[in-house]
């Protein structure tokens, strides 16, 4: 009987109070075998805190390589997208001594650099759809495909770079046209 008992999992329904469920059990327990000392006593919450822990882990570590692929990614695109403003630095230059205003050059380096974005959103977005039988599994209330999950995702991947297209575009409005003809 000793051998069933210490491999057995006692649950107990009581009051919000754990703590004096506690002795109540280490007393029933002792009626059927004094010998019989409980190795782990624990709430269910504990218990699922418990078992839930590696996975939490796991995810933490995934959310934390999300986050840093983000950055980096942002950083890239920034740095990709000012090196090409800088290489029309002398068309922005003329495009300004002929009249240009800063509205109007911010406005095409962004549509030219929207439409590449928001394939990219689309496609990354379908990969997502497709890959989501593969994290399954890892996730927990909540749906792989959910619709608020995406639609965060791509505004916050079309916000990121609305940006990297904007700070370079902005910044190369600021040339003086006489200098950026001068430079080349």
């Amino acid at each position: 009987m000793r051998e069933l008992l210490a491999r057995t999992t006692v649950h107990a329904r009581g009051p919000a109070d754990a703590g004096s469920l506690f002795p109540r059990i280490r007393e029933q327990l002792a009626a059927v075998d004094p010998k019989v000392v409980p190795q782990r006593v624990e709430t269910v919450a504990e218990a699922i805190r418990r078992a839930a822990a590696p996975t939490r882990h796991y995810l933490t570590l995934l959310a934390l390589f999300a986050f840093l692929a983000v950055a980096l990614a942002s950083v890239g695109l920034y740095g990709v997208v000012a090196y090409l403003v800088s290489r029309r630095t002398r068309e922005i230059g003329i495009r300004m001594a002929l009249g240009a205003g800063t509205h109007q050059i911010t406005a095409t380096f962004l549509r030219q650099g929207i439409v590449p974005a928001a394939l990219g959103i689309l496609l990354g977005l379908l990969g997502a759809l497709l890959g989501a039988r593969a994290i399954r599994a890892l996730l927990f209330q909540v749906a792989p495909t959910d619709l608020k999950v995406y639609l965060g995702v791509g505004v916050l991947t079309l916000a990121i770079s609305v940006t990297a297209i904007l700070l370079p575009a902005l910044r190369a409005t600021r040339v003086d046209p006489v200098e950026a003809l001068r430079l080349e």
